[in-house]
């Protein structure tokens, strides 16, 4: 299950957080699951605007090397 942060504070995880409510600023998104690699990336949040994010989370190298 992929775990969502916002300013490093855990916001819920992936799959119920279809949508999130934020004042307008600038926010560092991190979307993270175990052995995977974490999807990171600076959002900055316009009132009255959406937006939508897509995180892909890669494979992690460390599982890579132990198959």
């Amino acid at each position: 299950m992929a775990e969502v942060y916002i300013d490093g504070a855990y916001a819920g995880t992936a799959d119920r957080l279809k949508s999130i409510w934020l004042d307008p600023g600038a926010y560092d998104l991190t979307v993270s699951a175990a052995d995977r690699e974490s999807f990171h990336q600076r959002v900055y949040v316009l009132s009255g605007k959406s937006l939508k994010i897509t995180a892909k989370l890669g494979s992690d190298a460390t599982t890579k090397e132990k198959l």
